[in-house]
């Protein structure tokens, strides 16, 4: 079985994720200001995934942009990493940017988290 990286192999890829998260936020919202942009990956039991990129606007309402290519293999690599016991082993991740650079990841350990019906509603 292959050795499973440590925090310090996985902060610099979620490092690399907030800096292509920051590209797309620009590429989707152009010249409007931002409040903040946010990745939304879960899973299931079943290792099945959904994921959504969306950006805040400072009015309230939300923007939508494809996920990259690069995003992706990002965090399939992010989600290889994943204790694979519970109650260490998540089935969720947002990672949240902000204009002024700040990023923020958290981890959900709720198996039960990708059975959100309203996951893909948004006001655009």
């Amino acid at each position: 079985m292959p050795k499973k990286p440590n925090l310090e192999e996985l902060n610099p890829l979620l490092q690399h994720v907030a800096v292509e998260i920051l590209s797309l936020t620009l590429a989707t919202v152009g010249k409007k200001k931002w409040k903040a942009a946010y990745l939304d990956e879960r899973s299931g039991e079943d290792e099945s995934r959904i994921a959504k990129f969306r950006v805040e606007l400072p009015n309230g309402n939300l923007m939508s942009g494809d996920i990259t290519r690069e995003i992706n293999k990002l965090v399939r690599t992010i989600w290889a990493m994943r204790p694979e016991q519970r109650p260490e082993k998540w089935y969720g991740m947002k990672l949240t940017l902000q204009p002024d650079g700040q990023c923020k990841t958290e981890f959900n350990y709720d198996p039960e988290y990708i059975n959100d019906p309203t996951f893909f509603d948004f006001d655009e």
